[in-house]
């Protein structure tokens, strides 16, 4: 559980960065996110694990997409 919260903490870091720093910086490509995301995905253990980071991120996620749509 404790690297459950890990990456939560990493993506949560890494979104926000995003969210927070777009206008300021290039944000990275839409895929290039997505492939982040899913490569801190891959490190988790359980697909039970997964939903949960999911359902704790998505919305994060869509604004961090939003913005990144918005650069382009």
């Amino acid at each position: 559980m404790q690297h459950l919260h890990a990456v939560e903490a990493e993506l949560n870091s890494y979104l926000q960065g995003i969210i927070e720093q777009w206008h300021k910086i290039p944000a990275p490509g839409e895929e290039e996110v997505r492939e982040h995301v899913r490569s801190l995905f891959a490190r988790l253990a359980s697909d039970e694990e997964r939903r949960y980071l999911q359902e704790k991120t998505v919305d994060l996620l869509e604004k961090a997409l939003t913005f990144i749509r918005l650069d382009t």
